[in-house]
């Protein structure tokens, strides 16, 4: 916004120097792309001497080029620029300000919206309320948080119509897998009993269920479990707090980070992240770098003294999800890395959790 920068930067002065100083030797050389910290020196009086030849590693950079008013308010920043512009100052907020208004994003705003609507929803528009766990129910009840409208995908009259959006999705299948012991692979073992999650009538995904939910498993008259197509039948439930805490730490998890980045991080397929929020029967959970996606764990349990089987979802651990998220934006901004290197394992651990511990902040 050279129009803007111009407007409102203030004059700047030339640095006094009564005391004539050497000119300083060229340093070395700096890797491609340049340096972030270099500082212009400016060249003290001396007496007239020849023109100084170029050395054989510096580059002639051309003078930027005058772009207008119009071009400036409706163009994204240049990816670079040749001379270092300075990072204070009312024009400078200006400048950033309508960059961020209209410049376009890859992702980050639906295909039948510009910017200035996206912007205009997320800092003016009335928020979605969801219900999600800030740690897990063994900690406490669920909360209801306001989630930004254009975190999800709406119908023509701009309401939600499920946990899906420009960042992330869930997305469950209609089986629930157990790892065979013999061989190490996830089999199919049950029929998914989860609802696919939608709003209600006022377009809030706002749910009042038990904590700890009972484990019910159809049972015939033998009292073996009923089984369909060589999979058991498990009661069908109406269980949402698990998905819509894994959608909401999902989209704080990618906003936060995109935050501290100051730009797109494109996870998942496209930049949006699908998770399987009950995929199978385990006390765990897991980024997958193939699948490029999240898969959740279920566990059927029984408190020492209780006849009950109660039912865990890892999904409703909002620290849970953000640390596999942490895991699917690490994936995203290091592909090419070797897996199985334990050094790297480490510290994505590490990555993961600080996504999850300075997220919930």
């Amino acid at each position: 916004m050279s129009f803007i920068r111009d407007l409102f930067r203030p004059p700047t002065r030339p640095a006094q120097n009564t005391t004539p100083q050497a000119q300083p030797q060229a340093a070395a050389a700096a890797p491609a792309g340049g340096t972030t910290n270099q500082v212009a020196q400016a060249p003290a009086p001396a007496a007239a001497q020849p023109p100084a030849q170029p050395q054989a590693n510096q580059v002639a950079q051309a003078p930027r080029a005058q772009s207008s008013f119009l071009s400036d308010l409706f163009d994204t920043k240049p990816a670079t620029t040749t001379q270092a512009q300075p990072s204070s100052g009312f024009g400078h907020t200006i400048d950033n300000w309508l960059t961020d208004l209209f410049g376009h994003a890859k992702h980050r705003h639906p295909t039948d919206r510009t910017n200035f609507s996206q912007w205009a929803a997320d800092h003016f528009g009335e928020p979605i309320p969801v219900s999600s766990n800030d740690d897990d129910p063994f900690a406490k009840a669920s909360n209801i948080e306001a989630m930004k409208r254009t975190d999800f995908d709406v119908d023509k009259n701009g309401n939600p119509v499920g946990l899906s959006g420009n960042r992330a999705k869930v997305q469950d299948e209609d089986k629930i897998f157990r790892r065979d012991p013999r061989d190490g692979q996830y089999k199919p073992f049950a029929w998914n009993p989860w609802p696919s999650v939608k709003p209600d009538a006022n377009g809030k995904f706002v749910f009042d269920e038990p904590r700890f939910p009972p484990f019910q498993v159809e049972r015939g008259p033998d009292g073996k479990p009923i089984l369909k197509d060589g999979l058991q039948v498990w009661t069908p439930n109406n269980l949402k707090v698990g998905s819509a805490t894994a959608f909401e730490a999902m989209n704080s998890a990618s906003r936060a980070s995109e935050s501290w980045a100051g730009r797109e991080i494109d996870w998942g397929q496209n930049g949006k992240l699908e998770t399987n929020a009950h995929a199978f029967i385990d006390f765990n959970a897991f980024y997958s770098p193939s699948a490029k996606g999240l898969f959740f764990g279920v566990v059927p349990y029984r408190l020492p003294g209780e006849t009950q089987v109660k039912l865990f979802e890892t999904a409703t651990s909002w620290e849970m999800v953000a640390h596999e998220s942490g895991h699917a934006i690490h994936h995203a901004l290091k592909p090419n890395v070797d897996l199985t290197d334990k050094g790297f394992g480490q510290w994505g651990e590490s990555f993961a959790d600080q996504t999850a511990m300075w997220g919930s902040l």
